[in-house]
């Protein structure tokens, strides 16, 4: 599907938007309609990308940036960073507890 701001790519409910210069990472769409766009930076939010999204587009941009300690508390790659290690060894623990009580079983 094509758009002013490139070609976006379904991805599910989150797409990718390639093709254009100026164009958020992500645009989340519900119903076949984009009701808002994301943003992803390793540094802190680019205020002139910001200023351009806001006068450009009718619908939100989300931002995620690099830093937890940034300008507009912002979420932060290291926070996804943190919470994917917490569900990581979460997902481990339980695994590992299926698979003592399927060895338990089998040795019964």
């Amino acid at each position: 599907m094509a758009s002013r701001r490139g070609q976006i790519h379904d991805s599910g409910q989150t797409e990718l938007v390639e093709g254009s210069s100026f164009r958020p990472d992500f645009a989340i769409r519900k119903d076949e309609k984009t009701v808002a766009y994301i943003e992803v930076e390793l540094g802190d939010r680019d205020k002139d990308q910001e200023e351009q999204y806001a006068a450009e587009l009718k619908e939100p941009t989300l931002w995620i940036v690099g830093p937890d300690d940034n300008t507009d508390g912002d979420l932060s790659l290291e926070k996804i960073k943190a919470i994917a290690e917490e569900v990581a060894k979460s997902a481990e623990a339980q695994a590992k507890t299926k698979a003592d009580s399927s060895s338990q079983r089998i040795i019964e």
